[in-house]
C-alpha cells in the first residue's frame, strides 16, 4: 500500500479505505505513522452492518427475531402453508435479499409487519383449516404455536417497535451502499437524522439504542477527515 501511495504521489493521497480486517486494520495504522496526512477508514456499509447485529443481539430483541423467523420457517418448509400465504398475500413474500446479513432481520420484520392482515386471515381459511385435521399431533402443535404468534396483538406491537429501530439506519446503510452520495459529510448528516428518528419513534428509551450506534461510530467512523468533509459540504450551502 505504501508503494501505491508513493507512485500516486504523498501529496495526493489523503484517504484510504479498506476492509475491516484486523490485518488491513494493522497495516494501514502502520502506514498512518509513516504518511502524516493520510487517514486509514474501515467500510462504513460493514460498522452500520455491526451497529444493527448489537440492536438485534439485544436481550428485548432477539427473542422476537427468534419467533419471526420460526414463523417465516414454518410458513416456507410446509407447501400448503406457503400456498395459501402467497394466496392471501397476492404472491407476497417474507424473505427479501437484503444489502447485509443483519439488515435481513428488518426486511423480514417489516414485510410480516406489512402482510399482518394477510396472515391473520390465512389462519382463518378453509384451505388452513383442512390442512391442519390432516396434520399429526406433533405438526398440529406446531401449527397452534405459529397461529397463537399471529394472534397475538403483543407480537405485532413489538415488530412494530422494533422496525422504528431498525429502519433509520438501515436507510443509512442504502445510502452507504449507493454510488449517488458516498461523500462521508452527507452520512454524517445521515446518521444524524437516523440517531433522532429513532429517538421520536422510541421516545424515552432512545439512549439504549443511541449508546450502541455510538460505540460502533465513534470507535472507527467517527474522524477528523470525516468531519472536515461535512465542514466542507456546509460552506457549500448559501445561507437564506
Amino acid at each position: 500500500m505504501n508503494e501505491v501511495v508513493e507512485q500516486i504521489g504523498d501529496k495526493r493521497v489523503v484517504q484510504v479505505v479498506t476492509d475491516n480486517g484486523s490485518n488491513y486494520k494493522a497495516a494501514e495504522l502502520k502506514l498512518m505513522g509513516m504518511r502524516k496526512n493520510l487517514y486509514w477508514t474501515p467500510c462504513a456499509a460493514h460498522y452500520i452492518d455491526l451497529m444493527l447485529k448489537d440492536i438485534a443481539n439485544d436481550p428485548s430483541i432477539k427473542p422476537l427475531i427468534q419467533k419471526s423467523q420460526e414463523l417465516t420457517c414454518f410458513i416456507y418448509n410446509h407447501g400448503w402453508a406457503l400456498s395459501i400465504m402467497r394466496t392471501e398475500t397476492q404472491n407476497g413474500e417474507l424473505v427479501r435479499p437484503a444489502i447485509t446479513r443483519f439488515a435481513t432481520n428488518f426486511f423480514a420484520l417489516d414485510s410480516i409487519l406489512t402482510h399482518q392482515a394477510d396472515l391473520k386471515w390465512m389462519t382463518n381459511t378453509r384451505g388452513w383449516a383442512e390442512n391442519y385435521m390432516k396434520l399429526n399431533r406433533k405438526d398440529r402443535e406446531k401449527t397452534n404455536v405459529v397461529v397463537g404468534l399471529i394472534d397475538s396483538q403483543t407480537y405485532w406491537r413489538d415488530i412494530a417497535g422494533v422496525t422504528a429501530i431498525f429502519g433509520p439506519l438501515v436507510k443509512v446503510l442504502r445510502m452507504v451502499d449507493s454510488d449517488d452520495k458516498a461523500e462521508m459529510g452527507h452520512i454524517y448528516e445521515a446518521m444524524d437524522r437516523a440517531k433522532f428518528m429513532i429517538k421520536k419513534n422510541v421516545g424515552k428509551g432512545y439512549k439504549k439504542w443511541w449508546q450502541m450506534i455510538d460505540k460502533r461510530w465513534n470507535n472507527q467512523l467517527h474522524q477528523d477527515i470525516h468531519a472536515a468533509d461535512k465542514l466542507f459540504l456546509e460552506s457549500q450551502v448559501p445561507i437564506c
